[in-house]
This record gives structure tokens, C-alpha cells and sequence, in this order.
């Protein structure tokens, strides 16, 4: 076979092959605008789309090039509709997380510094934790997943710098543990779990006074689908988030909620959220915001153990909503100190500052 032949072939399998991701992935965008998550997949592949959605990018441009070089018309006749595949995804692409990749202007204002960061039930070693949020010069920090472990090692190596706190480690399951460490009083603060659902993990409110301004922090922590007793069931943790957000929505001062809420930027339950609160990575944050997984450590992968493995995180889990703030800076943190989750960091500023 010549080489010209098996270019040939090797063109047309990439046309093909670009062609079917372009129109599979449009199919998917249609299905879940009209159908929103009632299939359990099309819930599932949400949590995927940001990353459905870079090839193309990549195949426009390439399947777009016989009509940039004015080639015969033969040649626009196969080029123009395979172009016309990616259309969607990479439109969808841009009108969503464009602006994301723009340089982003930081505020110098006064600020408020908050991190929230799941510590994956650790049990061991909390040096690479507590390393962690002491760098990250915040003034409150939300984690999730405290274990009894975690709960009577925090406290001693961080009073200096937190010397308020609130812990509720889990006993029975140290996943449903919640905390908050904070520079300033704590004036109340409540735990819940809502037993009365199917599954649930934890949820914390605390009432902070900042030299006389009073915030309200909810670090909360949804079930996760897949926890529920089905292969992608997102029911549960909608009426986590509901209880979330009717708890919110009485409170007279300014909201910050924040953790791992389990769930994807394109779902139904983030869709309810923002509608009342400001996601603040994706009003002042760069790139895609992804927190999970931390590959690095094979005792930190997600439900196995394997080697470490050279990737990105995937997902984004962690996220700071507001609403009576201004969000001013917003970044994943770059050292996981062990977790399966990167720690996300946030500045705001008063409203009416």
C-alpha cells in the first residue's frame, strides 16, 4: 500500500470518526436540554460534559481546513458537514466556560478569605492536611469528611492561627463528619443529618462574627448519586440541597455556602443553587475549577487502590456560593495534602464595602 493510500484511509477514519463524537455529543446536549436528568445517564454524563466537549476544539479547526484553503468544490461538499458536527459542541464550549479562560482582574479590596476542603475521612496523617490550611491564609476554613482522628488532631496544631472552632466528627461514619476553623467567634452553630431520607452524609451552620459583621457558613456535604442503592440516582441529593437552600433563604445577613456538594456544574441541583446564590469560581476563577481526584497517592483514589496514576483531577465537586458578598478571587489550591480533593479558596469582599 502506497503512502498515499494510507493517508487517504487515515483521513477518512478521522472524518468518521470526528463526525460520530460531533454528532453524538450534539445528540447528548439536545436529549439533556429536553430531558433534563429523568435517564440516571444522561444525569450521569453531565458530570463529563466540560470534557466532552474539548475535542472540539481540536476537530473544527482540522475538518474546517479544505474551506480555509478555498479547495475544489468537491472537497467543501464533505468538508462543510463534517465542520457543521462540531458546531455545537464547540459553540457550547465557548458560550460556557469561554470567559473562564480570559486573564482575570483581582481585586485589591479588603477581603474575607475562605477555604473549604474534604479531607477524605483521614485516619493516619494529618501533617500534609494541616500544612495545607495553615498556607492557605484563610479566615475560615469548612472541611468535610472529619474523622475522630482528624477532629482531636486539627484542633492543637492550628489554635494558634484558628482559635475557634466548631467539629462534628463522624463516629459511626467519619465521611458524615463536618468542621469549621475560624479567626473569629463562632456565635452558634448546628449540625444536622436528614435521617428521615434514604442516605446522608453531614451538614454545619455557624454563625461568624468579623469585628461586629455577622456571616452565616453552611458547609455542607450531599449524598452522592451512586450512594443511594442505584447506579446514578441524584433524587437524594436534590433534597439535601433543598433543605440547604430553605435554611439559607431565612437568614437575614450575608450567606456563604460551601463543600463537596457531589454534583456537576450542569446539573438540576447547581441550576437550583445559583438561582439564589453566586457560584464564586465561575464569577472570578480561572479554567475549569476542577477539585477531584487527587491522583497522585494511590490511598487516595476513589473506591480502589492502584498506583498513582499522572493525571488532572476530572471533576468539579467543591464549590463557594454567596449571596450578600462580592467574590473577589477564587483558586483551586494546588497541594491536595493527601486528600482525593484539591481545596478551594475563595476571597470576598462586603457588600457594601
Amino acid at each position: 500500500m502506497s503512502l498515499k493510500a494510507l493517508a487517504h484511509i487515515v483521513v477518512n477514519l478521522f472524518r468518521a470518526l470526528a463526525g460520530a463524537y460531533g454528532l453524538s455529543v450534539s445528540g447528548f446536549i439536545g436529549l439533556r436540554l429536553l430531558l433534563g436528568e429523568s435517564w440516571p445517564l444522561l444525569g450521569f454524563l453531565s458530570n463529563f460534559l466540560h470534557l466532552l466537549l474539548l475535542p472540539a476544539l481540536l476537530f473544527l479547526p482540522l475538518l474546517a481546513l479544505p474551506l480555509l484553503l478555498k479547495r475544489r468544490a468537491a472537497a467543501w461538499s464533505i468538508a462543510l458537514p463534517l465542520a457543521a458536527t462540531q458546531l455545537v459542541p464547540a459553540l457550547t464550549f465557548l458560550l460556557t466556560y469561554g470567559a473562564q479562560f480570559l486573564p482575570r482582574a483581582h481585586s485589591s479590596s479588603p477581603a474575607i478569605t475562605v477555604l473549604t476542603y474534604n479531607l477524605h475521612a483521614e485516619r493516619a496523617d494529618l501533617s500534609g492536611m494541616i500544612a495545607v490550611m495553615r498556607a492557605s491564609g484563610a479566615d475560615v476554613i469548612a472541611v468535610q469528611e472529619l474523622s475522630v482522628f482528624a477532629a482531636a488532631g486539627l484542633p492543637p496544631a492550628l489554635r494558634d492561627l484558628y482559635p475557634y472552632s466548631a467539629l462534628y466528627p463522624g463516629t459511626t461514619n467519619p465521611t458524615h463528619g463536618q468542621g469549621i476553623f475560624s479567626r473569629h467567634p463562632i456565635v452558634a452553630e448546628t449540625y444536622w443529618q436528614n435521617t428521615h431520607l434514604r442516605a446522608t452524609m453531614g451538614h454545619l451552620r455557624a454563625l461568624i462574627d468579623f469585628d461586629g459583621r455577622r456571616l452565616v457558613f453552611y458547609n455542607t456535604h450531599p449524598v452522592h448519586p451512586g450512594m443511594v442503592g442505584s447506579f446514578y440516582d441524584d433524587s437524594v441529593r436534590g433534597a439535601e440541597i433543598d433543605i440547604v437552600l430553605q435554611r439559607a433563604a431565612g437568614e437575614s445577613v450575608p450567606v456563604v455556602m460551601l463543600g463537596d456538594f457531589n454534583m456537576g456544574e450542569w446539573s438540576e441541583d447547581y441550576a437550583r443553587i445559583t438561582a439564589r446564590h453566586t457560584d464564586v469560581y465561575r464569577a472570578v476563577g480561572y479554567g475549569f475549577g476542577l477539585t477531584f481526584p487527587e491522583w497522585s497517592r494511590a490511598d487516595t483514589l476513589p473506591g480502589f487502590r492502584a498506583r498513582p496514576l499522572p493525571l488532572p483531577p476530572l471533576l468539579r465537586l467543591d464549590y463557594v456560593f454567596v449571596s450578600g458578598l462580592l467574590p473577589l478571587e477564587a483558586q483551586v489550591w494546588p497541594d491536595a495534602g493527601g486528600s482525593d480533593h484539591y481545596p478551594l479558596r475563595v476571597q470576598l469582599g462586603l457588600a457594601d464595602d
